[in-house]
């Protein structure tokens, strides 16, 4: 199973993200970091699980067996 997190490569990977989104991508970045709904580099995983960077996204996701 993989599913994707709410963890992006950098800033500006989020902010292309939320491009699509938001009207103001860069302030609904900003509100949601400070929100902590969304961070920035790599989660923790557990093991037995594999991180993966969607490069178009440049989101993570994780896979389990």
């Amino acid at each position: 199973m993989r599913y994707g997190t709410c963890h992006f490569e950098s800033f500006e990977a989020a902010i292309t993200y939320y491009g699509t989104y938001e009207q103001y991508p860069y302030r609904a970045v900003r509100v949601k970091l400070a929100e902590k709904s969304i961070a920035i580099g790599p989660p923790k995983i557990k093991a037995g699980q594999k991180l993966i960077l969607d490069p178009e996204e440049g989101r993570y996701f994780i896979e389990t067996n």
